[in-house]
């Protein structure tokens, strides 16, 4: 018995552990473009950057409660029959909410630099990143609401290797691309890196329930 409780007592700071890390990644992620911009670019194109950026921060403080929210719903959701429903609905809900936030983000971050930044507004620099940040930002939603499923149903490893897989491609592809064609060719590589991040969350959804499906099999 004390053999077990101890066994409990080190898988619990084993998840714990990996739960912080995850989390730490997460917001490591919200700022490392701008951590990698300014060495490459300066403090001008940062500003720039920001300005084109600030509807996806908006989408941010959307989203994230939304993602506890479900991180809640879905860890009291104790029932063997429920875990396939979520995981099928959250595969098939991943292509709507990605054309919705695109559709949404782009007007809106125009209409942001009418009224918040007006010096980008005719900046062919700044327009050009409209539509690649905007993707970036449909898919960033994307895959935090799927990150609340996995927290839930699938090895927290693997969450930790998908993001480290990230932010290596992401420093890759931004150093790259922004050497042959400048700011614009980093936020492709930003967008690219995301595009991959969310493969791989979908993988490890299709995977959770392939193994769901596997286990109903056996128990019936």
């Amino acid at each position: 018995m004390k053999f077990a409780k101890t066994q409990e007592m080190i898988e619990t700071v084993k998840k714990f552990f990996q739960l912080g890390v995850v989390s730490l990644l997460t917001n490591v992620m919200n700022y490392f473009d701008r951590f990698l911009i300014y060495p490459i670019f300066g403090a001008s194109y940062v500003a720039m950057y920001y300005a084109v950026n600030s509807m996806s921060k908006v989408a941010s403080l959307i989203t994230n409660p939304m993602a506890s929210v479900i991180l809640s719903w879905v860890s009291n959701n104790t029932e063997k029959s429920n875990k396939l429903k979520i995981l099928s609905f959250t595969i098939l809900s991943n292509i709507p909410v990605i054309f919705l936030v695109t559709l949404v983000t782009i007007p809106c971050t125009y209409i942001a630099l009418i009224f918040l930044y007006p010096e980008y507004v005719h900046s062919s620099e700044a327009l050009v990143l409209i539509i690649p940040i905007s993707l970036t930002t449909a898919f960033g939603t994307a895959t935090t609401l799927i990150k609340s499923v996995l927290l839930k149903y699938s090895n927290t490893n693997k969450l930790v290797i998908t993001y480290f897989i990230y932010i290596i491609l992401f420093m890759i592809l931004g150093y790259l691309l922004s050497k042959s064609n400048g700011l614009q060719g980093f936020t492709v590589a930003n967008l690219i890196s995301k595009i991959v991040l969310w493969g791989l969350f979908i993988i490890l959804l299709i995977s959770s329930k392939k193994e769901s499906t596997n286990e109903d099999i056996r128990e019936n």
